[in-house]
């Protein structure tokens, strides 16, 4: 019986913590000399796991997406996509735990530098999804092998499409590009000119 009400009692609580977590949340982030402020969104999704953006007005950053989200209990853990963070500094990550009275409070570490911050939950979430991407079609899907001309030499190119399920379910596409350096053609009459020869699809 005092099983039964041990589980039933951390059922709860980590109900409770999903469900506080959810949500818009404001707050700073406490720099040296200065305050960085934040807005967070957090919502999860039926079933299919937490989603997240975040605002910075003071970088200009609107609606970046989150990553490595990471919601247990009443800890959170995240870093920010492609805002704030570059390959010196490397990402924005922040750890935040659930207090008692539903604030968020927690360390933004970035390039080895840690500030505290606390966020209020002000409202129901309003996370900005990524664009979704056009599916790419089967004609185009594959690999495609060709060359162009560029001042007189010669460039061999590849490019692959294909499309990929995201982590949230949705489909993507994607497309890689390899160029090898070429060959002078001396016979071409116009050196400074470009010359794009048809790209040829292997399947056909």
């Amino acid at each position: 019986m005092q099983l039964l009400a041990a589980i039933l009692f951390a059922s709860a609580t980590l109900g409770h913590a999903a469900e506080s977590a959810a949500g818009r949340s404001e707050g700073a982030v406490q720099i040296p000399g200065e305050e960085l402020r934040l807005v967070l969104d957090l919502s999860e999704e039926n079933g299919k796991g937490w989603i997240g953006s975040i605002v910075v007005p003071g970088f200009g950053v609107k609606g970046a997406p989150l990553v490595d989200l990471q919601v247990r209990s009443s800890d959170l853990a995240f870093a920010i996509k492609g805002a704030l963070g570059n390959e010196r500094v490397g990402k924005a990550e922040l750890r935040a735990h659930l207090t008692g009275d539903g604030h968020l409070a927690g360390d933004f570490t970035q390039g080895g530098n840690t500030a505290p911050f606390v966020l209020a939950k002000t409202g129901p979430p309003q996370v900005e999804l990524p664009p979704r991407n056009t599916a790419v079609s089967k004609e185009l899907e594959g690999e495609w092998k060709g060359e162009y001309e560029l001042t007189g030499y010669v460039r061999h190119v590849t490019m692959k499409f294909s499309n990929r399920v995201a982590a949230t379910g949705n489909s993507t596409n994607h497309c890689s590009f390899t160029r090898a350096g070429g060959k002078r053609r001396s016979s071409q009459p116009n050196a400074n000119s470009i010359s794009a020869q048809s790209f040829r699809h292997p399947w056909s």
